[in-house]
């Protein structure tokens, strides 16, 4: 393995096709598979450029979406036909937004109105809260009033843990150390629930267990002191940073340490829900969201048959975890936000490097179909080809209200669902986006056919020419001849049959991607042989794999600078 990855790392491919071509001898690393690899046998799939989808946005009336988005509603009502499902509010939003809405049952299922939801109706989203809380750090970050490095105690001065291990607390031993005794629990892991602090504190303490009685007193929401004073008293649940343990009440703490940020900075104290006001529900428009019921938004709020849950408004401390009402359409536009910045309503909030920073896995579950991020519950979904496609997202749950929240940035599309009654929102969600997975890949494919595939030639010489194919959801080159090469052919005299192109995720912009054949198709190599190997060498003071387009309609043209080439199509 040594060998594999030194010469990975010594950009073997390039390396070996300039050595052909000069007629010099370099010596061949990689023996392991000379046959044939195509790129549909390629253990790497770079994905297809979703700016694409971005430019060329998909909706409703596309053909490939509306059989799918019938099967979609159809799946959502036999869902709600289920035995005490009170409501369901789905949409679906795409890179300019809600593209296709549909509710289901009683908006207020405790009266006679016999009213479906709308995309208005305004629904508790239990811990979707969470992801608005994470936005808010990310807004504040951006502004230079925090960072998610920080420790709490500097936000939250009497912030403190008890770093005993259980078995230290409860037995009064000492045990070995781990080394961890003193660390800081910095905001990033409150923010992605590695902070080790405990679900929900403090405890709520069954009596008689396990034989529990009906007549349990109800759980209070506890103050901001009484949850600070019960993290110092108890151990955590596992040391900062060991791994996901979700908790209500870091998400609580961070609430306070992000109010307590932007005071310090300002000057004065603006409460939670003014904050979240004045940062995101008024730039993206959310006008139906805020942390109240009121006579104000009374009638446009979905309302299950037990009601208690309605009229429930708790204090502060509970809002950033859990406190938050909003409606599909003001989700949506959180959703289109995320998606494609550049076309949501009002200002950029969070600066596109911020988003790239959050929304990426930092932690993978021992499952393989989910992984944790900041704030993120990341569903992995196989599509038609094989390949996992990662949805991020957020899930609430109250007694009677439920709600998910999922999306791709890498296929531009998510669901919003809101429900009361008995849960199925995780459900109709997963149904959604599985039934659309490949009708939005088959937009994709459309949209970079029509920008990318077919012959490309020069005028100077007509036996230069490229082509480019886009099949099973990978663009590649299949033939590339260029001032008398066949630059297929010069990467290892011919085993691999195309090259693919991986955009840099700048629109028109890719590099050529060759991989090392040989290791390509080892599924344990991945895109290992790939992406080393880019950027590798120069002519012209260009990257050799590099390539490019400009113009539109008859004036297209390919370029490949490295070779002086321009080619149309």
């Amino acid at each position: 393995m040594k060998r594999i990855l030194a010469g990975a790392g010594l950009l073997t491919p390039w390396l070996l096709g300039i050595g052909s071509a000069l007629g010099s001898s370099i010596p061949n690393l990689h023996q392991r598979d000379q046959t044939i690899t195509t790129g549909a046998e390629s253990a790497c799939r770079p994905p297809l450029p979703s700016i694409l989808l971005q430019k060329y946005p998909p909706s409703a009336e596309d053909a490939a979406l509306q059989s799918l988005l019938a099967n979609v509603q159809s799946a959502a009502a036999a869902s709600v036909a289920t035995d005490g499902v009170d409501s369901v509010s789905l949409g679906i939003v795409g890179p300019q937004g809600l593209i296709w809405y549909k509710g289901f049952g009683k908006a207020q299922a405790n009266g006679t109105d016999d009213a479906p939801p709308n995309e208005h109706t305004i629904y508790r989203i239990a811990s979707i809260s969470k992801m608005f809380a994470a936005m808010e750090g990310f807004v504040l970050q951006d502004k230079g009033y925090l960072s998610w490095e920080d420790s709490v105690v500097k936000h939250v001065p009497n912030f403190t843990y008890n770093p005993q291990s259980w078995i230290e607390y409860l037995e009064n031993t000492t045990q070995p150390s781990s080394g961890d005794e003193d660390d800081p629990i910095i905001l990033r892991q409150l923010a992605s629930h590695t902070s080790g602090i405990g679900r929900d504190l403090p405890y709520y303490n069954l009596e008689g267990y396990p034989n529990v009685t009906a007549d349990q007193p109800p759980r209070q929401q506890p103050t901001s002191n009484e949850q600070l004073q019960a993290i110092a008293s108890i151990p955590l649940v596992a040391a900062p940073g060991s791994f996901p343990m979700y908790s209500n009440t870091g998400f609580s703490v961070l609430g306070e340490a992000l109010v307590a940020a932007n005071a310090k900075t300002e000057g004065n104290r603006v409460s939670y829900a003014d904050l979240l006001k004045r940062d995101i529900f008024g730039p993206l428009a959310m006008n139906g969201s805020s942390f109240v019921a009121s006579p104000e938004n009374a009638a446009h709020l979905a309302i299950p048959q037990v009601s208690a849950e309605v009229d429930y408004n708790p204090d502060e401390s509970f809002q950033p975890p859990g406190g938050q009402f909003s409606s599909v359409a003001d989700l949506a536009n959180t959703v289109q936000f995320l998606l494609n910045p550049t076309s949501a309503t009002g200002s950029r909030i969070i600066r596109t490097p911020s988003l790239r920073e959050w929304i990426r896995p930092s932690f993978a579950e021992y499952d393989n179909a989910t992984e944790t991020g900041l704030v993120w519950e990341i569903l992995k979904l196989t599509d038609q080809y094989g390949q996992v496609q990662r949805f991020y997202g957020k899930a609430g749950d109250l007694q009677t209200f439920h709600s998910q929240l999922s999306f791709s940035r890498e296929l531009q599309f998510g669901a919003v669902v809101l429900n009361t009654g008995n849960a199925v929102a995780p459900f109709v969600s997963r149904d959604a986006l599985q039934l659309l997975l490949p009708g939005i890949q088959s937009i994709l494919e459309e949209r970079a056919k029509e920008r990318y595939a077919g012959s490309w030639k020069n005028d100077a010489n007509p036996d230069d020419e490229i082509v480019i194919v886009v099949e099973k959801g990978i663009l590649a080159i299949t033939k590339w001849i260029f001032g008398g090469n066949d630059f297929l052919e010069l990467y290892l005299a011919g085993t691999i049959d195309r090259a693919l192109l991986w955009s840099t995720g700048r629109l028109d912009e890719f590099r050529i991607a060759v991989g090392t054949p040989g290791l390509n198709t080892d599924p344990l190599m991945g895109c290992f042989s790939y992406w080393t190997a880019l950027d590798a060498l120069a002519s012209r003071h260009v990257s050799l794999d590099l390539l490019y387009f400009i113009g539109e309609g008859d004036q297209r043209l390919m370029k490949v600078p490295s070779l002086n080439a321009v080619l149309h199509r």
